[in-house]
C-alpha cells in the first residue's frame, strides 16, 4: 500500500518543520510505503531551505516542488 501525501504552503516554515517532523517520528504499518511531497507557492521565507534538509536527509520520503 502506498500513502502520497502533498503539503502546500506559502511562507510558513516554522509550521512546516514541525509538519515534518511528525510524519518523520510517525511509525506507519510495515507495508504501508510513504511520501511526502511540499509544494511551495513562492513563499519569501526559508521554506525551501527546510524542505531542501528533510529531502537531504530523506530522500525516500520527501519531495520539494516549487511553484
Amino acid at each position: 500500500m502506498r500513502l502520497d501525501v502533498i503539503v502546500p504552503t506559502y511562507n510558513r516554515s516554522a509550521l512546516l518543520e514541525r509538519t515534518l517532523a511528525s510524519f518523520a517520528a510517525a511509525t506507519p504499518p510495515e507495508q504501508l510505503d510513504w511520501c511526502v511531497t511540499v509544494v511551495d507557492n513562492r513563499s519569501a521565507d526559508d521554506t525551501r531551505q527546510v524542505i531542501e534538509a528533510w529531502v537531504a536527509r530523506h530522500p525516500e520520503r520527501f519531495r520539494y516542488v516549487y511553484e
